[in-house]
């Protein structure tokens, strides 16, 4: 089953992958640049590598600096963001790094688009499709 949803475009571009969802706010500084590992105790993306993934998440929470940019560099950063609401900061990142990126859709995402789930992003269009894991 593929669900078909519109969304806003923060940044252009087409990816797909895997996604890597969480309820919490993220930074990218919990990142590791080598692998894209995170270490943030207590959140979802904890000890999962946010590397080629199709990140699902509330909102960016604290600095991020270029921190997205550096992670993109070094071949460790997602291939899409999907946020409710994302920072002015986290646009920026994301315009930077050439990731695409979309926010602010009616539905819960959440309820949608669970860690392993199959995510296309066509932000050029402002079109996310989900094919739901087995």
């Amino acid at each position: 089953m593929e669900i078909r949803l519109r969304g806003h475009v923060a940044n252009k571009g087409k990816a797909e992958g895997e996604a890597l969802t969480s309820y919490k706010p993220f930074s990218f500084l919990q990142a590791e640049v080598s692998n894209g590992m995170v270490y943030q105790p207590g959140h979802e993306f904890h000890g999962k590598s946010i590397k080629d993934k199709v990140l699902v998440y509330a909102t960016g929470c604290g600095p991020a600096g270029y921190h997205l940019f550096v992670l993109k560099n070094s071949i460790a950063a997602p291939k899409a963001i999907i946020n409710l609401m994302p920072t002015y900061q986290q646009v920026g990142d994301a315009i930077s790094a050439e990731i695409p990126m979309m926010y602010g859709f009616d539905i819960n995402l959440f309820e949608l688009i669970q860690t392993g789930d199959w995510v296309t992003i066509d932000a050029d269009e402002g079109i996310i499709s989900v094919k739901k894991k087995s």
